[in-house]
């Protein structure tokens, strides 16, 4: 598992890093310019993530409501829409009214679920144990 997030994080920030390296203009080939720029990127990720102890609950917000729309509302919206448009070079394309419904359902139950989602994590982002030290401020952790 753990070496999954690893390559999993690596695989996430490199277009990031790369685009960095292209601003800084370092060579494509491995060499210390760009050995610096990732380490440092690294370092920057490390400091912001340190400096947010309650980072999962701004996952959450995160998870509330964008996840939400891409997993759940817009695959069957726009699978409705496609559907109903025309185009003589395309193929037509049917969806019966059990289908049409039974998208609109998962639209419903979506929405739904990211609203509630989004105002659990809101209320537990403004609870009063959320603000807290970072730990390399708070080098005793009492905020545990």
């Amino acid at each position: 598992m753990a070496g999954h997030l690893f390559f999993g994080f690596l695989l996430m920030i490199n277009p990031a890093v790369q685009e960095i390296e292209n601003k800084f203009k370092a060579p494509r080939s491995f060499n210390w310019k760009r050995v610096a720029i990732r380490v440092l990127m690294l370092l920057f990720i490390l400091f912001i993530c340190e400096s947010i102890p309650r980072f999962g609950k701004l996952l959450d917000l995160v998870g509330g409501s964008s996840m939400t729309c891409l997993a759940y509302i817009f695959p069957p919206l726009f699978y409705v829409k496609l559907c109903s448009m025309k185009n003589p070079s395309w193929p037509e394309r049917r969806i019966s009214l059990f289908e049409k419904l039974h998208c609109y359902k998962i639209i419903i139950i979506g929405i739904i679920g990211g609203v509630c989602a989004t105002v659990a994590a809101i209320v537990a982002i403004l609870s009063p144990g959320t603000f807290v030290l970072p730990c390399y401020i708070d080098l005793n952790c009492t905020n545990e």
